[in-house]
């Protein structure tokens, strides 16, 4: 008897076109942008990333394209990419951006994902080069974010991120 499977389908491309590219998207484009994917279809996008913005100022407006989305009322379900790091928790990430004046108190309502999204390498050597920490290490700050997503009722999704980095081309074996 066959068993009846769903699969969801999320839209990471939109937040990773920009952490690979390192551009910063003026956010009335990023809000146009999500805005086709929307009505192409796609319900579920990540917007965007709660990190260290002065090390990925590209990344800097994510909570402004989310505010706008909610403004605008757009359907969808749209999460946050968000580090390993308590500091980064989009709460407390919020609280910081208010206070620094690059998002508005009133703006609060509507800042908040829908969902928070946590990754980890398939390689070792990758978390160490991208978090600087180890996978136990790691895996022990995505349970702190978890917990307090838990807290606020806010939902988790994490990911194997299988992006290999290549120290040079002989890594590669290529055939035809």
């Amino acid at each position: 008897q066959p068993i009846e499977r769903k699969i969801d389908v999320y839209v990471v491309g939109f937040r990773d076109w920009r952490f690979c590219h390192q551009k910063y998207i003026e956010t009335e484009i990023a809000v146009n942008t999500i805005e086709m994917l929307l009505a192409s279809g796609i319900k579920e996008i990540e917007v965007g990333a709660s990190v260290n913005y002065e090390k990925f100022p590209f990344m800097s407006n994510s909570y402004e394209i989310l505010v706008e989305l909610r403004k605008k009322q757009a359907k969808g379900m749209f999460s946050i990419y968000t580090s390993p790091f308590e500091k980064h928790y989009p709460k407390d990430k919020i609280e910081k951006l208010i206070r620094e004046g690059k998002l508005k108190n009133e703006d609060r309502q509507f800042a908040m994902p829908d969902e928070i999204s946590v990754s980890i390498s398939a390689s070792e050597e990758r978390n160490k080069e991208i978090y600087h920490l180890f996978q136990d290490e790691l895996i022990f700050g995505i349970k702190k974010i978890i917990d307090l997503a838990k807290k606020d009722s806010i939902k988790v999704r994490g990911y194997v991120s299988a992006a290999f980095v290549y120290k040079n081309k002989d890594d590669v074996v290529i055939t035809n």
